[in-house]
C-alpha cells in the first residue's frame, strides 16, 4: 500500500549516491500505473525490464455475504463472529486454520466474544498459554507477534483462528492457512490480493469470504477505495476478473472461481474477457426490462412451437433459462453482430445444430 512505499520513495537518495549499483525491486500487488509511478520515484531509467507472472491461485474460491452496516457498532460482527464461534466449540482442532481481518478496534471484541462461547475449550491440554485462537495487529509486541508467527508457519499449528489487522499478510508463510474471512472490505485491491494471499501456500482448495454491506453504505466508507467497492457491489463481472484485470492480467480459466460466475451458472468455468469491452449501446432501465420480457417470451414461444422436434433439443428447466437471460443481459450492451452472442452465451451448438438452453 502507498504507506509502505512513502518510505520505499526515499530509496532513491541511495541510488543518487550509488548509480552504478544495479537495483531489484520486488512487489505482489502492483497494478500498472503503480509500477510506473515506482520506476519514476526510484529515478529508474525507463529501459529498466520489468518482469511479471499473473498472480492468480487457482485454488482459491472468491465469495461474499451481505452483512448489516456498522452503524450497529458490535451487534454487525456478532452476527457474523457467534455463528462462526459455535461451530468451532464442536470441532475445536479439527477446524481449519481461518485468518479474521478486521478493525484494530473490533479485534479484541472478536477474541472476548470466543473466550466466552469456548470457555475451558479454548485450551489445548491443561496450560492458557496454549489458546486455539489469537489475535495479530500492531499494537502487540515484538515477541507476542513472533510467537504468532512461528506457531502458525508449523504444519498443525495449535492456533486455528487469527483475529487480524493488514498487518499479517506481508510475507507470512503459513501452511495451513485454509480460510480467509473479511469482516468489512479491505481498503483497497492491492490490501485484498495481499491478504488472501497467505491461503494460497497450500494446495488444496481455500475460500476467502468477503462480507460487505449495502450499497449506499459502502459508497460512504472512506477507507474504502473505488476499485474495491467495484469488487464488492459487482454482481455480473467475475470476482476473480475484477482483482486479476485491475492488476493488469488477464483472466485465468478455471473451475469454481467465485460466488458470482457459480451463481450465474453452476457448472460454469470462468472464462478470459472478451479482448474488446467496449460499449456499442446504452440501455435504460426501462428498456432492459422489455427486452428481458421479450427474449424470456421468445424463448418460451420456442419451447412451444417444437416441444415434438427432433431437431431442437430445448431443455424446459427455468432455471437454466434465467441463467441464460442473465448472460445475454450482462452482455447485451458489448454485442456487435449475432456470433458474438452465440460465442458468449452458448446457446446455440452449431456441431449438434441444437438449440440449447443452457
Amino acid at each position: 500500500g502507498n504507506e509502505f512505499r512513502t518510505d520505499y520513495k526515499s530509496l532513491s537518495t541511495v541510488h543518487a549516491f550509488f548509480p552504478d549499483i544495479p537495483i531489484l525491486a520486488l512487489t505482489a500487488t502492483a497494478p500498472p500505473h503503480l509500477l510506473n509511478d515506482l520506476k519514476n520515484s526510484m529515478k529508474l531509467d525507463s529501459s529498466c525490464k520489468v518482469v511479471t507472472a499473473n498472480p492468480n491461485r487457482k485454488n482459491i474460491f472468491l465469495a461474499k455475504k451481505m452483512r448489516i452496516s456498522n452503524h450497529h457498532i458490535y451487534e454487525s460482527d456478532s452476527d457474523i463472529l457467534l455463528p462462526i464461534a459455535n461451530e468451532f466449540s464442536d470441532t475445536l482442532e479439527k477446524y481449519p486454520m481461518t485468518v479474521i481481518y478486521m478493525k484494530l478496534k473490533y479485534c479484541g471484541y472478536a477474541f472476548g466474544l470466543f473466550e466466552r462461547v469456548l470457555k475451558e475449550k479454548q485450551y489445548v491440554g491443561e496450560t492458557n498459554d496454549a489458546r486455539l485462537f489469537a489475535q495479530f495487529h500492531v499494537p502487540q509486541t515484538n515477541e507476542m507477534k513472533k510467537s504468532i508467527i512461528s506457531e502458525i508457519k508449523k504444519r498443525n499449528s495449535r492456533i486455528k483462528f487469527i483475529f487480524a489487522t493488514s498487518a499479517l499478510g506481508m510475507g507470512v508463510d503459513a501452511p495451513d492457512i485454509m480460510h480467509t474471512i473479511h469482516i468489512t472490505p479491505p481498503s483497497s485491491i492491492e490490501s485484498c490480493v495481499q491478504e488472501i494471499g497467505c491461503a494460497v501456500v497450500v494446495q488444496v482448495n481455500c475460500q476467502v469470504l468477503h462480507y460487505v454491506i449495502t450499497t449506499r453504505t459502502l459508497d460512504n466508507l472512506k477507507h474504502t477505495d473505488k476499485s474495491m467497492k467495484e469488487y464488492c457491489q459487482s454482481q455480473e463481472t467475475c470476482l476473480q476478473q475484477l482483482l486479476l484485470n485491475y492488476l493488469g492480467f488477464p483472466c485465468v480459466k478455471q473451475e469454481r472461481c467465485c460466488c458470482v460466475c457459480e451463481e450465474s451458472n453452476p457448472s460454469a468455468v470462468c472464462n478470459e474477457p472478451m479482448e474488446s469491452r467496449e460499449k456499442v449501446r446504452f440501455l435504460t432501465t426501462t428498456n432492459t426490462i422489455v427486452l428481458q420480457k421479450l427474449i424470456l417470451k421468445e424463448i418460451h414461444q420456442l419451447e412451444v412451437d417444437n416441444s415434438n422436434s427432433t431437431n431442437l433439443m430445448l431443455i424446459k428447466s427455468p432455471i437454466p433459462c434465467q441463467n441464460s437471460l442473465k448472460k445475454i443481459m450482462a452482455e447485451i450492451e458489448y454485442i456487435r453482430v449475432e456470433s458474438d452472442l452465440l460465442g458468449i452465451c452458448g446457446i446455440w451448438d452449431e456441431d449438434k445444430d441444437n438449440l440449447s438452453i443452457d
